[in-house]
């Protein structure tokens, strides 16, 4: 016999490696073959250490095997290597990754995309940009998979958009633009960068358009507030019977809860159901959201409860469901218990809850949800102490509310705004044309804000402030008695002058 199995036995033996007792048999790595009319046995190291490789499932494992490939003298086999790397970055075990690279000679472009990919893949982008720049400056070329990895990591944030855009102009370079895993690195780039047009650029060059790039595009329209394109490109899908994945149906689902479409949406959760994903967290979390937006709170709430541990995102989709549609006990109630399982509200939580304490008309409530905040990181949030003034506004006190008014440290045009509007709301006119010239002269963009104090007062305070209307003034209106109710119904049938702010 052409190898002595002794051997290979004392080398590769069980005790060496713990953890995979099969391999202590070595039959299934030693390939039969013929030569010269007799039966011998080939044993293959390298297809053995990889599959040693592909069934590890921790870092000691990764030490024996490492520490094999030094015995066997294989340390410097490239294929071996790369799935080694490729196997940390599964494990989660970066630096290990890193020192194995490091440690390899001449890293050849499959060595770095793997390196590179155990970066992206525990959202360490910065440093996967950074290893992408050292494999420029080690003049190493890069492949079709190495600049979707990089694309990946420049998603992170709008500060890596230049990076990303260099990164396109070298895939272009090297002649991999058409390339159609490049391609859908691109359009995923720059949708989730806000650069939706250029993204449906790039889609629009796809010869031949994956259910990736699909929902590359769907995504992008939808994340960017764009809704009626997110669903025209998804028909466009649907027409060439390209069959939506999961992340195309959130996508869509979230479309159609911003035009709050709910007939459509239904037909979604419909393909949902036909496809057996009604029990997939995201769709879970988006379907809440679309029949809590919709006003069928009572259908959202049937999801939400399928959620044995929801997370933030569906804690606000409930909530603000309930708050928007006038549920306000039941959003109280779905808050307290929120905080009570220990779960952290964001700034979205927190307004709808302040929304929902103001439908409630209680002082002492205000007062409960004021405390609650003071002593919270929002605290100095501007949006936040907005919907503070106007519930202590809408509950009975004007003089709270100017006390968050006057503790705010950063006061933007909506805080002003929600003061002006606390003051008309309470027939204290005076005051709140003395807040708005105060408004003027701190160099706040007023953009036209005008405050109507009563249906015979308007066109009197709007020669007061001296302000000057035109076609290309942006006028909001902002009404401070119930009696002009009536005069406000006639201008928002009228000409438009914007929207509240």
């Amino acid at each position: 016999m052409a190898l002595n199995i002794y051997l290979v036995r004392k080398e590769f033996s069980a005790t060496t490696f713990k953890f995979l007792k099969p391999y202590s048999s070595l039959p299934r790595h030693l390939h039969s073959c013929f030569n010269t009319g007799h039966l011998c046995f080939r044993f293959d190291p390298c297809t053995f250490f990889a599959s040693l490789i592909d069934n590890s499932v921790n870092r000691s494992h990764l030490n024996q095997i490492h520490a094999q490939l030094f015995v066997s003298r294989l340390q410097y086999n490239g294929f071996l290597i790369t799935k080694l790397v490729n196997c940390c970055a599964t494990l989660g075990e970066i630096r290990y990754a890193r020192n194995v690279f490091d440690y390899y000679p001449d890293p050849d472009v499959f060595l770095w995309n793997a390196i590179i990919r155990c970066y992206t893949r525990q959202n360490l982008f910065c440093n996967a940009i950074e290893m992408y720049a050292r494999m420029q400056i080690a003049c190493i070329r890069p492949d079709g998979f190495t600049f979707p990895l990089v694309l990946k990591a420049c998603t992170a944030s709008l500060a890596f958009l230049d990076i990303g855009r260099r990164v396109h102009g070298q895939a272009f370079r090297h002649g991999l633009e058409a390339d159609v895993f490049v391609q859908n690195g691109l359009v995923t780039f720059y949708a989730k960068c806000r650069k939706i047009s250029l993204a449906n650029i790039v889609f629009g060059r796809l010869s031949d358009r994956s259910i990736v790039s699909w929902t590359s595009i769907i995504s992008g329209y939808a994340q960017n507030g764009q809704p009626i394109e997110a669903l025209r490109i998804f028909n466009q899908m649907r027409e060439v019977n390209v069959k939506p994945d999961q992340i195309a149906l959130v996508s869509v689902l979230r479309a159609y809860t911003d035009v709050e479409d709910l007939e459509h949406g239904k037909s979604i959760h419909g393909c949902v159901i036909k496809m057996g994903l009604e029990f997939e967290i995201d769709l879970l979390i988006s379907l809440t959201a679309m029949y809590a937006k919709c006003g069928q709170v009572m259908f959202a709430r049937l999801f939400f409860d399928q959620v044995r541990i929801p997370n933030l995102i569906l804690w606000n989709a409930m909530i603000s469901g309930y708050a928007k549609n006038g549920y306000a006990e039941e959003a109280l109630e779905l808050f307290r218990r929120m905080i009570t399982m220990n779960f952290g509200p964001d700034s979205i939580t927190i307004t709808s809850v302040i929304l929902a304490c103001a439908q409630m008309g209680s002082l002492e409530l205000a007062r409960w949800m004021s405390d609650y905040i003071g002593r919270s990181e929002f605290r100095n949030d501007a949006f936040v102490s907005s919907a503070l003034i106007d519930m202590f506004s809408k509950c009975g006190s004007v003089d709270l509310a100017r006390d968050v008014f006057d503790r705010a440290l950063d006061k933007d045009v909506v805080l002003w705004s929600s003061m002006i509007m606390g003051y008309g709301l309470h027939g204290r006119g005076q005051e709140s044309i003395n807040l708005f010239e105060a408004m003027r002269q701190a160099g706040i963009p007023l953009q036209l804000r005008i405050l109507l104090l009563d249906p015979g007062q308007f066109w009197d305070l709007k020669s007061e402030i001296g302000v000057v209307m035109d076609e290309n003034t942006h006028q909001s209106l902002m009404i401070s008695q119930i009696k002009a109710a009536k005069l406000l119904k006639a201008i928002e049938s009228g000409p438009d002058y914007g929207s509240v702010s």
